[in-house]
């Protein structure tokens, strides 16, 4: 989400104008459009707070979250049970916009985003998933939540990396897996660290065709989300395709999902995810190694 310099100076508590001189003396980043006008994407207000303590004490939740004070209780205290309610009731909501700011504050306060996708993002899925099964929620909006929730993570993945950059990382999902929200996510926390250049090739990949693809920018890291099987042996087989063709490589092969636990992997070279912050702890090793 992009903000305005109004809408950052409402944020920070201060004047426009302090936000207009902190931007053009390059205290907090921001865009220029072609007319001028400057535009702040939430990566530069999240670092701008992360680099001056004072601001993390001056944001004003209100502005963030329109005023709702009982959401603004739940975001100052961290209640993520009531962080919950409130992005779930905003995602399947007219106006997802709540949705937005309630990912926007957490992130501004400097809250991980493995913390964010663990916490509050995936609750959110699961309870959709679970009031789809229970006849609540009907397919169309089920769909509707899962494609704002993934609008927002492309739009959180709004950054670029050094094409200097020294490991290369890929994210997808296998041949016939459509569930691609795991791979944004995993793409979100990898676009955050330095000297990764990250891919993200979709749902629905066959593997045999990136493993002919990847030898021209070899992989360092493999993040795969494995959610639906529609045929075990197959996707089993696939699997074991990958490890083989990896297995003399120096490469971090991460597998996750729901589905992982269907294939009874017997491997040594690869690490099943059960979260995103233990995700993010074996990135940092991995960038540690170089």
């Amino acid at each position: 989400m992009n903000y305005n310099t109004n809408e950052v100076a409402g944020i920070m508590g201060v004047n426009v104008s302090t936000i207009k001189r902190w931007a053009d003396s390059g205290k907090i980043e921001c865009y220029k459009t072609k007319g001028g006008h400057r535009t702040f994407h939430i990566s530069h207000l999240r670092n701008f707070v992360k680099s001056d303590k004072k601001a993390l004490s001056n944001i004003n939740l209100n502005a963030l979250v329109q005023g709702d004070s009982q959401l603004v209780d739940a975001i100052r205290d961290i209640d993520t049970a009531e962080i919950v309610r409130h992005a779930y009731r905003s995602v399947i909501g007219k106006d997802d916009s709540p949705f937005n700011s309630i990912t926007n504050s957490l992130l501004i306060k400097g809250l991980s985003y493995s913390f964010i996708f663990d916490e509050i993002v995936l609750p959110v899925l699961v309870r959709i998933g679970e009031r789809w099964k229970e006849g609540r929620l009907t397919i169309t909006e089920e769909h509707l939540a899962a494609v704002r929730i993934k609008n927002l993570l492309v739009n959180l993945n709004n950054t670029t990396a050094s094409i200097d950059s020294k490991l290369n990382a890929y994210c997808f999902t296998l041949t016939n897996d459509k569930h691609d929200l795991p791979v944004y996510m995993a793409e979100s926390i990898l676009r955050t660290k330095d000297n990764i250049f990250v891919y993200n090739l979709g749902a629905n990949l066959p593997v045999d065709d990136f493993i002919v693809a990847s030898k021209k920018n070899p992989p360092h890291i493999i993040f795969i989300s494995i959610v639906y099987v529609e045929n075990i042996d197959a996707v089993r087989e696939e699997v074991h395709s990958l490890l083989d063709h990896f297995s003399d490589k120096d490469v971090s092969i991460f597998l996750s999902g729901n589905g992982l636990s269907q294939l009874e992997i017997k491997r040594d070279n690869f690490t099943p995810i059960n979260s995103y912050s233990m995700f993010e702890d074996l990135i940092e090793s991995r960038i540690n190694k170089e």
